[in-house]
């Protein structure tokens, strides 16, 4: 009896050991998630969570949700609905409130690591697979706005548990087994339809625990039915949380895997120091992003686990459906291996392979440390395990809050790796920018400071201030904040007024803009960097124009062009000298853009197309004096006439008709310039050229 009162207590202590772990997770949770910035992803799927809320609201009629932006509507609705929802009730921000909530999810992946960890090795196991989960940055660090990859990770990870646990009852499952697995798995699809391959998945672990009884005593008719009913659960919850399923409930779905499968655009990572292609990496890139990514103490563990199951097999409990997280970790790696898959943004996308590979070594290291008879080869074991699991806990807390950035010891952490590989992908340091800006730099008198980035929700739905305003790129800012991701910081020239680092990495960069600047080595156009400057420039000059400063407009333009240039924009190239010669004339009375003849020739032509026949006889007159050739006096004459200058025009084009007697258009001008300044003679010279030439288009106008 006191034997059976000692068990009781002792299993009532371990279960308020376990709360009290959860708990302080969850405080830990609690008291940081506002420290995460807005992801570059949020504001798209934020939009969509929207018009998903719309669509339900207005009985299934808005149907704005299948058009919506970034081809967000061929991800299933669960999470942004739920996100939209709780931000219209929540008294926070916006982005704070789904922020807590992404978290949240986070933590009920840390709650699946465990429930798989008791089931295969007990509560040590499962204690210890939760805070090795915990303890992968990756994870850790994609818990708080992370609103694709995270959720999809965790509905993943439950229904890994629940097709297990199925398994485990198999060949009589009980009913509520059952419609458990296909919820969990119906919930993971209504996240990102890739989740399929769950049901591969199910079918494998059943028929791992039914195969011995199989030939003996059949498939029992009520577990056939039961397992129909789970699949009806699953694809039903799937339906409902996916309006493009609902619209299109056999297609959809099809159609989307085969997006998914075969992602058609191209992005850029960093790469081995190299940027490369989503559409073509290289065979390396996922094994090279595990071996780099992901904490040493994952490696012992999947090491230790090969120890124990191969040379102590005999001991092993559940093998076959332990390997359902096998399966469930290398079957998408070696799919996305052989079947080309786009991924960029390092492991983000490969984000739902990480809890089983790190639940497998949780169990590995709790395997291995049973069957490690010696005392001294325990202990020294023991010690091992916590000092690589002390690597990821010092390095998290250093690298606070971007621990999605990181690298373990072994590669060289951040430190080393953030020139090499991508780091700060979706750009969340703005935030960190903003405060710094918000609580040191000074603010102009009389006025709010202006400040901008690349990525307008980092700065217009970031934490906001009454000393600053929030305005786009080529507004004229005081303050461009910049991140290093495809050299950003270096798209606006200026000096560096304050750098955002995680341990020594750079991230980004607040930088106080000034064209002085230009020539410095450090601003030297990268790759990326002219196509960045291309889209500010060709809005900053309009935008300089609008408001009255030319000087300003006609350098901005004079950029433009250059970045143009640099990217093999021809058309671009001609379009902003055009326009910067045109704004200098206006200005200066002078040509400042250009002085190529052929650049000249074409900004006139520019000029011309635009209507601004003025300034564009400006320019020609300039050209013909220095350059005269048959093309730019023509181009001179149309000028003339289309602003009105017939008397000035008209010796020109009789002098160019004599010169060039063959040249109809030449005719057909001089006809213009005679029916424009009244001549007596117009009439009757028309007359004759129409009867001369009567095909001819200019001709058969007048």
């Amino acid at each position: 009896m006191k034997e059976s009162t000692q068990r009781v207590t002792s299993a009532d202590d371990a279960r308020r050991g376990v709360l009290l772990f959860f708990l302080l997770y969850t405080i830990l949770v609690v008291g940081t998630f506002q420290d995460y910035g807005i992801s570059i992803d949020e504001p798209t799927q934020a939009e969509y969570g929207r018009h998903l809320l719309d669509w339900y609201c207005s009985g299934f009629q808005d149907r704005g949700v299948l058009s919506a932006p970034g081809r967000t509507w061929l991800y299933g609705g669960l999470f942004e609905t739920l996100a939209t929802a709780a931000v219209d009730l929540s008294p926070l921000p916006h982005y704070e409130t789904r922020h807590l909530l992404n978290s949240v999810i986070g933590i009920l992946g840390v709650l699946a690591a465990y429930r798989l960890g008791v089931m295969f090795g007990g509560m040590p196991a499962g204690l210890l697979c939760a805070l090795m989960l915990i303890l992968t940055p990756r994870y850790y660090g994609h818990t708080f706005n992370n609103p694709k990859d995270l959720p999809f990770a965790v509905g993943y990870l439950w229904s890994l548990y629940c097709i297990i646990r199925h398994g485990q009852e198999m060949p009589h499952p009980s009913l509520r087994t059952t419609l458990l697995t296909g919820l969990s798995i119906g919930l993971t699809l209504a996240i990102r339809v890739n989740g399929v391959i769950l049901f591969a998945y199910w079918f494998v672990a059943s028929t791992i625990t039914l195969l011995p009884t199989l030939k003996s005593r059949g498939l029992p008719l009520r577990t056939i039915l039961q397992g129909l009913a789970g699949f009806g659960v699953a694809y039903t919850t799937m339906v409902l949380f996916w309006p493009w399923a609902q619209v299109n409930p056999l297609s959809g779905p099809i159609t989307a895997i085969r997006l998914f499968s075969r992602f058609d655009e191209n992005h850029h990572s960093l790469f081995e120091g190299e940027y490369i292609d989503s559409l073509d990496l290289p065979v390396s890139y996922i094994p090279t992003w595990l071996l780099i990514g992901l904490p040493e103490a994952v490696w012992i563990g999947v090491i230790a686990l090969i120890v124990a199951r191969y040379r102590f097999g005999r001991r092993s409990q559940n093998a076959g459906l332990m390997s359902m997280l096998v399966v469930g970790f290398a079957f998408p790696c070696a799919y996305a291996l052989f079947n080309k898959t786009p991924l960029y943004d390092g492991l983000r996308h490969m984000l739902f392979v990480i809890p089983p590979l790190v639940i497998l070594s949780g169990i590995g290291l709790v395997s291995l440390d049973r069957l490690l008879v010696v005392p001294r080869s325990r202990l020294a074991f023991r010690a091992l395990v916590v000092l690589a699991l002390s690597l990821p806990a010092v390095e998290m807390i250093r690298l606070h809050p971007f621990q999605t950035s990181y690298f373990n010891h072994a590669s060289g952490t951040l430190d080393r790796n953030w020139t090499r590989y991508d780091s700060d992908y979706w750009m969340t340091s703005y935030k960190q920018g903003i405060q710094w800006i918000t609580q040191n730099y000074p603010v102009p008198e009389g006025r709010k400071l202006r400040i901008t980035g690349l990525f307008p929700s980092g700065v217009f739905d970031q934490e906001q201030s009454e000393t600053h305003l929030p305005v786009l790129s080529w507004q004229n800012p005081d303050l461009y904040l910049g991140s290093v991701r495809f050299h950003n910081h270096l798209v606006i020239p200026g000096e560096p007024v304050h750098i955002v680092r995680a341990g020594e990495a750079e991230l980004l960069y607040v930088i106080r803009p000034d064209s002085t600047y230009a020539e410095d080595p450090m601003f030297e156009p990268k790759r990326f960097v002219d196509i960045d400057r291309l889209w500010v420039f060709s809005r900053s000059a309009p935008y300089a124009e609008k408001n009255g400063d030319l000087p300003l407009a006609i350098y901005r333009y004079g950029q433009y062009a250059e970045s143009a240039a640099r990217v093999d924009r021809p058309d671009d190239v001609i379009k902003a000298r055009a326009k910067a010669a045109i704004l200098s004339i206006a200005t200066h009375g002078g040509l400042e853009a250009t002085d190529d003849p052929d650049q000249m020739n074409a900004l006139a032509e520019e000029a011309i197309r635009r209507g601004e026949f003025g300034l564009a006889a400006t320019i020609l007159e300039q050209l013909v004096a220095g350059h005269s050739d048959q093309t730019s006096t023509k181009n001179w004459l149309v000028a003339l006439w289309g602003s009105g200058q017939f008397e000035r025009g008209l010796p020109l084009s009789a002098k160019y008709v004599e010169t060039h007697p063959n040249d109809i258009d030449g005719l057909a001008l001089q006809a213009m310039m005679m029916q424009g300044l009244g001549h007596p003679d117009a009439d009757a010279f028309i007359v004759r050229l129409k009867a001369l030439y009567p095909n001819h288009e200019r001709i058969r106008s007048l």
